[in-house]
Formats: structure tokens, sequence, C-alpha cells
């Protein structure tokens, strides 16, 4: 069933390229050979700009947030100096717990992104092979 979806999909999809841009096979391969090295070196992995802080606010985020509300729930406000540092742990955890989200939200839209990019060449690049077929079939 999804192949037949991508199958129409696919050939509804409009031409992209002008055949008048590329005035020989010779162009049109090139732009082929390029289009499927671009798209087989597109890294679409998480970038690690997002990956070390999602490592980091995941394992410190949480904890920090238990302690600092379990000691402040936990009946230990007698001591000023404990209120203060509890505070102090608990906002720490909370921008653990923030940073790890917004660098999920980040890394995942990077790799959507770069996604996005591969599925624009691979069907660029369709698109030239079609061209190319043409034309070597009607010399």
């Amino acid at each position: 069933m999804l192949a037949l979806a991508l199958t129409l999909h696919l050939a509804a999809t409009p031409h992209l390229l002008d055949p008048q841009d590329f005035p020989n096979e010779q162009a049109l391969r090139q732009r082929l050979d390029d289009l499927t090295w671009e798209a087989h070196t597109l890294d679409t992995s998480w970038p690690m700009t997002s990956l070390v802080p999602m490592v980091i606010g995941t394992s410190f985020g949480p904890a920090f947030t238990l302690i600092g509300a379990l000691v402040l729930a936990g009946g230990l406000v007698a001591i000023p100096a404990l209120v203060v540092a509890a505070v102090v742990i608990l906002a720490v955890g909370l921008i653990g717990d923030g940073v790890m989200i917004f660098s999920l939200v980040r890394g995942q839209r990077a790799v959507d992104d770069s996604l996005a990019r591969r599925d624009a060449l691979l069907r660029e690049r369709d698109e030239v092979r079609r061209l190319l077929a043409g034309r070597t079939a009607n010399p």
C-alpha cells in the first residue's frame, strides 16, 4: 500500500528541471553524479551541538530537580542556608531540564531539515535520470 502511494506521489510530481538547462548528455551525467554525491554525503545524524547538551541535561537536570524538590518538601526548611542551597539545586535542575528539552527540539529539527534536503536532492536526481533516459532513448 505504501509503495503504491509513493508511486502515485512520484508519478504526480511535476517536472522540476528544464531540459534546456542541459545542452548535452555529459552535462546531465555530471549533474546526476553531483546530486548522487551530495545526497550520499549529507549528514542526517544528530548534530553534536545538540547531542552533548541533551546528554548533560538528561543526566543532571532530573536529578537536581528531584533533589531540590525533596529537600524543600521534606520539611528541612528550618535552616536558612539549606533552603538557599535547595533552591539553587532546584534552579540548576530546572535549567538542566530546559536545556534537555531545547536540545531535543533543536536536534530533531536539524535532522528533519537534513532529511528534507536529502529527499529534495533524490527527487531532483530522479528527474535528471528521467531526462537522461529520454535523451538516450531519442538520440
